[in-house]
């Protein structure tokens, strides 16, 4: 994501496409039999997916954030979502941001002022059909 005057920018970049998501997603399939897999670090295999390899164009437009969730992984837990301090959810993206400036207090004041303006969130992410309920009924 790119951040600029207050505004945010998806930043294209293809997807982690796990084995186990086929299964989960049969559409899938065909597409995944044509790329090239990976091996990963937590013994499965991936591919590098890209929505135009699926026939679709990619559509990134500039937006505004109402709404933060930083996700952190939970694995075959429960879905739980709870309220992100302004001041915690900062830390948590600086140590995802790269590339900042010589001179970083701009980038580092523009994060601020979107982060203190949205509602902010932690996602402990789990089973996915709860955590789908759980965004819906934050979102709403």
């Amino acid at each position: 994501m790119l951040l600029q005057e207050g505004h945010v920018t998806a930043f294209p970049r293809k997807f982690h496409l796990k084995e186990g998501t086929v299964p989960l997603v049969p559409q899938l399939a065909p597409i995944y039999e044509n790329l090239t897999s990976y091996p990963a670090y937590y013994g499965g295999r991936f591919c590098f997916f890209d929505p135009t390899d699926a026939g679709f164009a990619w559509h990134i437009t500039k937006g505004e954030v109402a709404t933060l969730f930083y996700l952190e992984p939970c694995h075959k837990k429960k879905t739980e979502i709870e309220k992100c301090p302004d001041w915690l959810m900062v830390q948590k993206l600086m140590l995802q941001a790269s590339d900042f400036a010589t001179d970083p207090e701009i980038q580092i004041g523009q994060l601020c002022r979107v982060v203190g303006s949205s509602d902010n969130f932690i996602i402990h992410l789990g089973e996915l059909d709860s955590a789908v309920t759980l965004i819906k009924d934050v979102l709403a």
